[in-house]
């Protein structure tokens, strides 16, 4: 119990190397706090936040498709400085839970544990996945991870295990797939053969517990149903959005179909190796966890690198085993690489240059480029958008409301307007096909500003509104702003 109590003890002792290696990482994010507002999640989560300090209800009265947490983090932040300055924070609280979790699984391996950690750390900071931006997997594999430390050692109580389900439950609030994680750690109970089902409810009742307070506030609400089919429902229509309409179910998610086949083989074949105890505990623990999380990762088949996010942590364990194993081990990674480079390849991920970034900002910070250089070197139309919430600004009063036909949700965080309707960018209202309901709302309320930035062929209720009822005010490159005539 001793030795127990010594594993699960969050005092926050630092070794001087991780000290030195938080510092690294500290410094690396500097740069992220004198960005702009140029990447359009973290701007529709401060777009949706700002809504929610004025009163209107997420998924009823401002609408986005992820759980509630990453947009109450937003609110709390109420602009892009705060917002990356909470995501350095929480990103260094995310390395110590790393290491902790390290130090559980691999005790006697010191190098081990060092060389995952910075693999780890570097992976999710640098712009190569994203790890700049305040997406929802950088805040969910903390709490993952923390989950992961209390329940590593296998010898935890009823209780422990009920709070890393909370824990666990906590980073499904902040991105619905980090739910897949959470089948390592069932196999891993069924594999100790001990008492597995009853963890396993424990474990259920921990996750299902934050969940079911979310559930309740919104039933409170009577916004119970708008919860469920945004954060949730919505989720296994996006899973395949890319693919179309066409065929049946099982023709059409074939795909998805054929991934979770895979998962299934290689954990059966897994769990058989370890049965046969070829492999050790923690090997087989993280090579789970590997191939779960690149499911999860996998989910949406869409090639957005800070998806791979969820799958670093065991990526960063597995490079580590590769390097340092002295036994049959260290060949582990090679076969489930294997599988992540096919993933790659065939959905062909993006990723961001990591020193054009840096460069960028030490540019600017030398006085090579100004601002409006410095801004466009993010996205090209940055400088516009500054130019546009600048007009809006300074022509606009507090009660004024906004909206964007376009997918600049950027307009809507840099001025803090309130959303005329609850869906802030044009794909929402494509997708869900809410054209008619969208139409419908800014007949009754016109708001005093229109801003467009895309062309609206589809939409010519819109383009009827403008005419009969707007007048342009400022063309600025591809934006048209249009103010809202009363007597027309």
């Amino acid at each position: 119990m001793r030795k127990l109590a010594s594993h699960l003890s969050w005092t926050p002792y630092i070794p001087t190397w991780l000290c030195v290696l938080l510092t690294i990482i500290f410094v690396l994010r500097i740069p992220t706090f004198f960005e702009p507002y140029w990447y359009g999640d973290e701007a529709i989560s401060l777009a949706v936040g700002n809504a929610l300090t004025k009163g209107l209800l997420l998924y009823q009265g401002i609408y986005d498709n992820k759980p509630p947490l990453l947009y109450l983090v937003a609110a709390i932040a109420g602009n892009l400085f705060w917002f990356k300055v909470i995501l350095a924070f929480w990103h260094l609280a995310t390395i110590y839970l790393f290491h902790r979790l390290a130090k559980i699984l691999f005790e006697k391996n010191n190098q081990l544990v060092k060389i995952a950690t910075v693999v780890f750390a570097i992976l999710t900071t640098l712009p190569l996945l994203e790890g700049h931006i305040a997406n929802g997997e950088i805040f969910m594999i903390g709490p993952i991870i923390g989950a992961f430390a209390l329940l590593a050692t296998g010898k935890v109580k009823t209780t422990t295990i009920f709070w890393a389900g909370v824990m666990a439950g906590t980073g499904i609030l902040f991105k619905v797939p980090a739910a897949l994680d959470l089948g390592a750690i069932i196999i891993l109970f069924i594999s100790d053969k001990k008492q597995w089902l009853n963890k396993t409810f424990f474990l259920s009742v921990g996750v299902s517990a934050p969940i079911l307070m979310t559930i309740f506030f919104f039933a409170a609400k009577s916004a119970l149903g708008d919860y469920i089919t945004s954060a949730f429902l919505n989720t296994l229509g996006y899973l395949s959005s890319w693919r179309g309409e066409d065929g049946d179910f099982l023709t059409h998610n074939q795909p998805l179909v054929m991934r979770g086949l895979i998962v299934i083989i290689t954990s059966f074949i897994l769990f058989m190796v370890y049965q046969k105890k070829k492999i050790s505990r923690p090997a087989f623990f993280v090579s789970l966890w590997f191939v779960f999380s690149l499911f999860g990762a996998l989910l949406s088949e869409r090639p957005y690198p800070h998806y791979l996010i969820q799958v670093a942590p065991s990526f960063a364990f597995l490079t580590a085993l590769m390097v340092t194993a002295k036994t049959r081990e260290q060949f582990l990674p090679f076969p489930l690489f294997s599988l992540l480079g096919a993933a790659l390849i065939f959905y062909k991920f993006n990723y961001y240059a990591i020193t054009p970034y840096y460069q960028n900002f030490v540019g600017w910070l030398a006085g090579k480029y100004d601002q409006n250089t410095y801004f466009g070197n993010f996205d090209a139309k940055t400088p516009t958008t500054y130019q546009v919430a600048r007009f809006l600004t300074n022509n606009s009063y507090q009660e004024d409301h906004l909206f964007v036909w376009g997918d600049h949700p950027e307009i809507y965080a840099l001025t803090k307007m309130t959303p005329a309707t609850k869906y802030i960018v044009a794909y929402h209202v494509r997708e869900l096909n809410k054209f008619d309901y969208v139409a419908k709302i800014l007949a009754e309320n016109p708001p005093r500003f229109i801003v467009t930035t895309l062309p609206s062929p589809d939409f010519p209720q819109l383009d009827a509104l403008l005419s009969n009822h707007y007048l342009a005010v400022s063309q600025l490159d591809n934006a048209t702003i249009w103010l809202y005539l009363k007597n027309n």
